[in-house]
C-alpha cells in the first residue's frame, strides 16, 4: 500500500512566482488494482508520481511504501 500524508511540493518557494506543485496532499492507494491521476495540464500529477516513486524529494510531508517510510530517507554508502 503507498500512503501518502500531509505531502507538499513547492517550486520557487517564498518567492512571488512561488508553484505549489503537491498542496497538502494525502491519499491512501490499494495494493491492488488500478489508480488514475486526472487533471489539467499543469496541476501535479506527475510530479506527485516522482515523488512517490522517490525521483524528487518533498518539502514536507510523508510518503510510506508498505508501512516504511520513503521521505527523508538517506542512502547507506
Amino acid at each position: 500500500m503507498i500512503k501518502l500524508n500531509h505531502v507538499n511540493k513547492y517550486f520557487n518557494r517564498k518567492k512571488s512566482n512561488e508553484i505549489r506543485a503537491i498542496d497538502d496532499t494525502s491519499i491512501t492507494l490499494p495494493n491492488s488494482g488500478l489508480v488514475t491521476f486526472l487533471g489539467n495540464s499543469g496541476c501535479g500529477k506527475t510530479t506527485l508520481l516522482n515523488a512517490i516513486g522517490g525521483l524528487d524529494n518533498v518539502d514536507s510531508g510523508d510518503i510510506f511504501i508498505d508501512d516504511q517510510r520513503m521521505t527523508k530517507r538517506t542512502s547507506a554508502a
